[in-house]
């Protein structure tokens, strides 16, 4: 494949990429999916089954459509200003969720709670089917054996900078009442919506000199079952990736369970954020150093031990304070999927299908994303909080066994086939 060369050079790219990441995640901490928005959605009177809908509805949002734009974005020889033209409509929500609950929460909470899913789901919808687009554009930049820094740094310096954030958060609910305090948080990450926009919007990428033939959307669908069934590793690698999704159905719900069941107060809320992100920055270093060396499976074996811990931590919680535990090792499990979920999709094919490989680990898991926070909300329901962390340490446990047992990483068996 020939060399892709950026107009601006590839460190400048590689930064402004980076910068992208770090202060979109900033955003995302000012209206955490882990812990404001449950908070938020409790507040306007969402029972237990729609809290655990609206990180499911986000997730699938991401993952699912990728399937559906792999095919376009293969055929494109520069995937930049595809990404410019629709990542506005990605950002709109946060800024109308801001008003939103400033202006509609109190006078009409079903119609904000409405909204909040609504515009959720639009902005993760849009987010997934861009994915392949912007992960290609990374590929181009960042080589094999950097990638792994690239997310832990990208991802760490968003954990840092979220981190402010999340003490800001804290200091506006506490300073400003319900719903002032929740919209402020949702402008403040529409400020950084726009520059993370401002960043992406400087790269500079040249046309690529090959781009693959665009097939028809049925024909391209109706392959990708034969390209599965042709590798078995894949088969098995997204087993465990289904298992490692499900097992982390718990981690919408531990600010739920602390504010319902452990008299945690709404200020809880911002503490929960920033131990998850201070967790989450430790475990992303880590994660990008052993990522380059080892691989992304490992990773992701990490990230399930993780999550069964942190379900196990909360299945014996009786205060809060242990729920801190909880929520720390939910940050580690969030580092491992920053770093290596998505990045493992740029190795399992060849480059010149890297859009559709990166569209397959996406979009496989979207079904078990929606399904296994749904079960975990009625099992909430249904049983109580703790048959739901037992559930979820039981499925991690399981996704470690897959992942070491099951699995080698794609990026040694290519080093394997090279070879021959």
């Amino acid at each position: 494949m020939a060399r892709i060369a950026f107009a601006r050079g590839p460190r400048w790219s590689r930064f402004a990429l980076g910068a992208d990441l770090a202060v979109f995640h900033l955003g995302m901490a000012f209206a955490s999916q882990q812990t404001l928005v449950p908070a938020f959605a409790e507040r306007l009177g969402a029972p237990n089954i729609v809290i655990g809908l609206i990180p499911a509805l986000m997730a699938v949002g991401w993952m699912l459509p990728s399937i559906f734009a792999a095919n376009y974005t293969q055929g494109l020889s520069r995937k930049l200003p595809f990404l410019l033209r629709w990542t506005i409509l990605e950002r709109i929500s946060y800024p109308i969720l801001g008003f939103a609950a400033i202006f509609l929460a109190v006078q009409a909470p079903t119609l904000t709670l409405v909204l909040l899913i609504a515009l959720l789901v639009l902005m993760t919808v849009i987010g997934g089917a861009l994915m392949p687009a912007w992960l290609d554009l990374i590929g181009k930049a960042v080589e094999t054996t950097l990638r792994g820094r690239f997310f832990a740094l990208s991802n760490g310096a968003g954990s840092l900078l979220g981190l402010i954030g999340a003490a800001a958060v804290g200091v506006i609910l506490e300073r400003y009442p319900y719903p002032l305090g929740y919209g402020i948080c949702f402008l403040a990450g529409s400020v950084c919506l726009v520059v993370s926009f401002m960043f992406l919007a400087s790269v500079s990428e040249e046309p690529s000199a090959e781009t693959p033939r665009r097939d028809p959307l049925g024909v391209y669908l109706r392959r990708l079952p034969d390209l599965i069934r042709s590798d078995a590793n894949l088969r098995r690698f997204l087993v465990a990736r289904a298992l490692y999704v499900a097992g982390s159905m718990a981690s919408g719900f531990f600010t739920v369970y602390a504010l319902k069941n452990l008299g945690a107060g709404d200020a809880v809320v911002g503490i929960f954020t920033t131990v998850m992100l201070a967790s989450k920055l430790a475990g992303t270093l880590a994660a990008g150093w052993v990522a380059d060396r080892r691989g992304h499976v490992i990773v992701l074996v990490f990230g399930s031990v993780a999550s069964g811990l942190a379900a196990i931590v909360a299945l014996i919680a009786t205060d809060v304070t242990l729920m801190y535990g909880a929520i720390a090792l939910s940050g580690v499990n969030l580092a491992s999927t920053d770093v290596s979920a998505l990045a493992v999709g740029l190795e399992l094919g060849p480059e010149s299908e890297r859009p559709t490989y990166i569209a397959i680990n996406n979009s496989w898991v979207a079904p078990f994303a929606l399904i296994s926070p749904l079960i975990g909300g009625a099992l909430a329901d249904s049983f109580g909080y703790h048959s739901l962390f037992l559930v979820a340490a039981v499925i991690s446990a399981i996704a470690v066994v897959a992942f070491l047992v099951f699995v080698e990483d794609p990026r040694h068996v290519a080093a394997r086939r090279a070879v021959r």
